[in-house]
């Protein structure tokens, strides 16, 4: 009977097989149940800037003649992909558009959004391969730990794809972005002017012109997807269809605090100080502790 059940248990080995697995337990109180999701996301669905797009689509690619790539040109899945950029610029969802396709191509996805379980997971795709795996905010892994589990010797001639997003792609080791490691970079930024007319049109707020453009300027995505909430609000305050004034009422409404800036030194650092409490004879002791500074060298 073991065995019997053992054959059928290795029958259906692939049953796994296009489906996306999202781990988020640590666990500590039990093993760790996957959650099932089917995303359903293409290109045409999300807005990117042009030379985004032309790279998200050459890996999608792969994705999809994924066999044919690996039989006939020696082009094995194995991949090392990072998505970098500032927060709200299309990484997770170009990381999403890359599961879709995986689950059509027959390809399994993990997303692991626990970064230090990361090293097990990879283990884990090796028996579902080929396999995807998808983990987020890849710079708070040390650069070390990460070039471990890419040159792992037992992932070496697996068909496995590690694709990892980040915000601070400056904390990560050149070494590790080297192509053999992480072989496909693909750097997102603000979105242009048009970019950012197809984002307001893909969030149902098909409006657009000189003064939206000019008001939207470094807007996020996910700044531009909040203004078209915002016009919704107001057009269904006035009980009437969205107007333009409304985007752009909600794109003025959208004032961002500004852009916290590091001291340089320690004098600027305790005249933030003195300044935010109010403390004006403190200057004076900075000037000191500058001038100390200076002549220590």
């Amino acid at each position: 009977a073991a065995m019997e059940l053992f054959a059928l248990v290795d029958a259906y080995r692939d049953c796994w097989a296009g489906q996306t697995l999202v781990f988020d337990k640590t666990g500590e109180s039990g093993p760790r149940t996957p959650q099932i999701v089917a995303p359903d996301l293409t290109v045409s669905d999300i807005a990117l800037n042009g030379s985004e797009e032309a790279a998200l689509r050459m890996f999608l690619n792969q994705i999809e003649h994924h066999d044919i790539l690996a039989r006939e040109h020696d082009i094995p899945f194995k991949r090392g992909v990072l998505l970098y950029g500032p927060w709200g610029t299309g990484k997770t969802l170009a990381a999403a558009v890359a599961m879709a396709s995986c689950r059509r191509a027959g390809i399994t996805v993990i997303q692991e959004r626990i970064w230090a379980s990361l090293e097990s997971t990879m283990q884990l795709a090796r028996t579902m391969q080929p396999c995807m795996v998808f983990c987020e905010d890849i710079d708070l892994v040390t650069n070390r730990s990460l070039t471990n589990i890419l040159d792992d010797a037992t992932l070496k001639d697996c068909a496995v794809s590690l694709v990892v997003t980040t915000n601070n792609p400056e904390k990560l080791d050149p070494a590790l972005t080297r192509t053999g490691r992480l072989d496909i970079a693909i750097g997102f930024a603000l979105p242009d002017r048009i970019t950012r007319e197809r984002i307001l049109a893909i969030n149902n707020a098909p409006f657009y012109n000189d003064d939206i453009a000019e008001a939207t300027i470094d807007f996020t995505g996910s700044d531009l997807a909040e203004v078209a909430k915002r016009a919704t609000i107001n057009a269904v305050a006035a009980q009437r269809p969205m107007q333009a004034d409304d985007v752009l009422g909600g794109a003025y409404s959208l004032k961002r605090p500004p852009a916290y800036v590091a001291p340089d030194t320690l004098a600027d650092a305790l005249g933030q100080v003195a300044e935010a409490l109010g403390i004006q004879h403190l200057q004076m002791t900075v000037n000191d502790i500058e001038s100390t500074v200076d002549q220590l060298g």
